[in-house]
């Protein structure tokens, strides 16, 4: 079975991205926010 990891608006918390991969995902989609720049 393939295991297919869904990610939306990290708003720059990479450090929370690790435990995400640790499952191992065969595919992983990252959509939204990805920036660091702070608060609007």
């Amino acid at each position: 079975m393939m295991k297919i990891l869904l990610l939306t608006d990290l708003h720059g918390q990479y450090g929370k991205l690790g435990s995400f991969l640790e499952l191992e995902p065969d595919l992983a989609f990252i959509a939204g926010d990805l920036t660091d720049m702070g608060p609007c």
